[in-house]
């Protein structure tokens, strides 16, 4: 019985809490409700002040038809939204910049001013954006590339223009900051001095299409950029660059520069660039012919595969590359165009000269005297030749000198 007991009360207990919360949140409904009402009350005489600020050609205009699709859900619009007024919409689309509102006689069904007494056709014309607005607009798109569809920039331009209520005006500004140089002048006559861009009084259809005629236009300039051989020509591959990171980047430039649709590596055009934008080391093993590299799976799987390690691939690419003349095969010490010697460079500071080396091979392997470990004359068993002359064109300046005083001191 106790246990029963103790059950039913922890039951009621806990009944009573689930109670408290569910009364908690009722009242907090009814207090949400209640606060909107003494808004919705608040907001009569804000009314009567639009009517007076239509009336003193001065408003605020909200779109006459919702947005054809809700704002992206990855899209930060909030923090381009700056709602200092509380007499504003709630809504993220229904804010836009001042414009200014004429009276035309007769009126008619196209105005917007309904809550005027007399309720005469308006005409709006179009304000600009303050410079902080325009800004903001630019920092978050992205530049226009040539020979690309820029799908990322019309996107974000598209939304940007449900969310703010941007004028075609205000598309076209953005669009003419972000174009490359010299594209401007390429639009239609009607493109470049802003006729296309509709009155506010028009339908959104009517400007939906304007808009998608500027488009075209653009993205038509975009296509027939003209190609700038000398960018793409001037990229080559590094010192410290292998060869596949060299054409990863030489085919981005091609295909961004180049203008040839649907580029891919396979083509002739590109795989000639790549070859001759090569380090020297790398020329060299093209040069050994082992392989045509026609096409550039070729040139990829030549540098992936083991076969780079044949001989004669070694032999080319571990070949000296004169600093002078940046040929291979050579040293700057041996190139003909250097200012040294043809017998190289002389022994370095604070080193003794090296000696010379014996015309003939075989004397190498012969001992001579004060080199083994017997300080005693060494003794011939058969009669030495007789000593040949010594290449004096091999010696250098050091080796010279000290044969002159070992010369000398004979004299004496």
């Amino acid at each position: 019985m106790d246990v029963q007991r103790e059950w039913w009360a922890r039951q009621k207990k806990d009944r009573y809490e689930k109670a408290c919360v569910l009364v908690l949140q009722a009242h907090v409904r009814l207090a949400g409700k209640v606060q909107l009402s003494v808004q919705d009350k608040k907001k009569q005489p804000t009314e009567h002040l639009e009517a007076q600020a239509l009336a003193a050609r001065t408003v605020l205009p909200t779109l006459s038809d919702a947005p054809s699709a809700p704002p992206s859900p990855t899209w930060d619009w909030e923090g381009l939204t700056d709602n200092v007024d509380t007499r504003e919409s709630r809504t993220g689309y229904d804010r836009a910049a001042p414009v200014k509102v004429e009276n035309i006689p007769g009126g008619g069904e196209r105005g917007r001013a309904t809550t005027l007494a007399l309720n005469p056709r308006l005409k709006m014309t179009f304000v600009s954006l303050t410079p902080g607005d325009t800004m903001k607009f630019l920092g978050r798109l992205p530049a226009l590339k040539p020979h690309h569809n820029n799908a990322e920039f019309w996107q974000r331009l598209r939304e940007m223009q449900i969310c703010h209520n941007l004028h075609n005006r205000d598309v076209a500004g953005l669009v003419w900051t972000k174009l490359p140089e010299n594209l401007w002048s390429r639009l239609q006559p009607a493109h470049q001095n802003g006729s296309w861009c509709a009155d506010l009084s028009d339908s959104r259809r009517e400007q939906e299409v304007a808009l998608a005629d500027f488009k075209a236009d653009v993205s038509e300039a975009l296509s027939h950029t003209p190609v700038d051989w000398n960018a793409i020509v001037g990229i080559t591959q590094k010192p410290e660059e292998g060869a596949q990171e060299y054409g990863v980047r030489n085919f981005e430039a091609f295909r961004a520069l180049s203008g040839v649709p649907n580029a891919d590596r396979q083509n002739p055009a590109f795989v000639q660039l790549n070859k001759d934008g090569l380090h020297p080391t790398h020329q060299a093993v093209l040069r050994t012919g082992l392989v045509p590299y026609v096409t550039f799976s070729e040139l990829e799987n030549r540098a992936m595969s083991l076969a780079n390690r044949a001989a004669p691939g070694v032999a080319a690419v571990s070949t000296d590359v004169c600093l002078c003349c940046k040929q291979t095969g050579h040293r700057k010490a041996q190139c003909p165009l250097s200012y040294r010697r043809p017998w190289g460079p002389g022994p370095k500071w604070g080193q003794p000269p090296s000696q010379p080396q014996s015309s003939r091979p075989h004397d190498q392997d012969r001992p001579r005297q004060g080199v083994n470990s017997d300080r005693s004359p060494h003794k011939p068993h058969s009669p030495s030749p007789k000593p040949t002359a010594p290449d004096w064109d091999q010696l250098s300046q050091d080796q010279l000198l000290k044969l002159l005083q070992l010369l000398a001191r004979r004299k004496d």
